[in-house]
């Protein structure tokens, strides 16, 4: 890949993060940052538990997974920050 197409790379992809990070309001951006706190305990952030994949599907699992999404949405709406 050449420099030329390296920094128009560049350039679109700092507008589109940009763009994305103008339309988090404050609570959304606390929130957001709430994820990066790690648990001493468990070495883990909310950001990992976000990565989790889904189990084997179970009633169980799947009831487990649907609390999963319900945190997610918490987070609030992911539109809102797409261009």
């Amino acid at each position: 890949m050449d420099e030329a197409t390296k920094t128009i790379r560049t350039e679109v992809n700092r507008g589109f993060f940009t763009t994305a990070a103008g339309r988090i309001g404050p609570a959304h951006r606390a929130g957001l940052e709430r994820l990066m706190v790690v648990n001493p305990a468990t070495r883990r952030s909310g950001f990992d538990a976000l990565k989790t994949p889904a189990k084997s599907v179970t009633l169980g699992n799947f009831k487990q997974r649907l609390a999963h999404m319900l945190e997610l949405d918490a987070l609030g709406p992911a539109s809102e920050a797409l261009p």
